[in-house]
């Protein structure tokens, strides 16, 4: 919710001043996130938009931590870049992937994740890249394809559900239930 100071387009640009990131907008946190690599915690405190969210550790051996419980869209791609060694997730809202392109990605780095996760993007196609634990949280699809690409997947449940088109690939995945 605070956007006039801790938003910015782009990695270590100017701050948002009183524009907080859109379904256009990317919400990048990395090392250009804290003052001397210092460890930080990004609080979704509010329903939240981006485009691509990506996250990463601020560096020298320092973690961010993802904490809130308000509900975040991403209208493009997830990748987790620090992964189970740079972030220290507490966030337990509800995230939506809404995109309605193909070509968008899930990379967790091995975070395990504990968030009711849906997808609703008519046309729009997502495909993880690793191993996803969704811990006993659910994934729904409503609309779209996802493709677990031959990955591993754990979650409480995997359903597909609606009146819109909508595709499960699992390919050769191994989904724990």
């Amino acid at each position: 919710s605070d956007d006039t100071t801790h938003c910015a387009t782009t990695s270590g640009g100017s701050p948002c001043a009183g524009n907080k990131p859109t379904a256009s907008d990317n919400a990048n946190f990395d090392t250009n996130s804290s003052a001397a690599d210092a460890a930080y915690t990004v609080t979704v405190n509010e329903a939240a938009v981006c485009l691509d969210f990506v996250m990463d550790g601020p560096g020298a051996g320092n973690n961010v931590t993802w904490a809130g419980s308000s509900a975040l869209a991403i209208s493009g791609s997830l990748n987790l870049i620090g992964g189970s060694t740079d972030i220290t997730r507490t966030y337990t809202g509800a995230i939506t992937f809404n995109s309605t392109a193909t070509g968008k990605t899930l990379t967790f780095n091995s975070l395990t994740m504990a968030n009711a996760t849906t997808f609703n993007g008519a046309g729009g196609g997502w495909t993880v890249q690793g191993t996803w634990n969704n811990g006993t949280s659910a994934i729904t699809l409503t609309a779209g394809t996802l493709d677990t690409n031959g990955q591993t997947v754990t979650c409480g449940t995997l359903t597909t559900t609606g009146s819109t088109t909508r595709a499960l690939t699992l390919g050769a995945s191994t989904i724990n239930v």
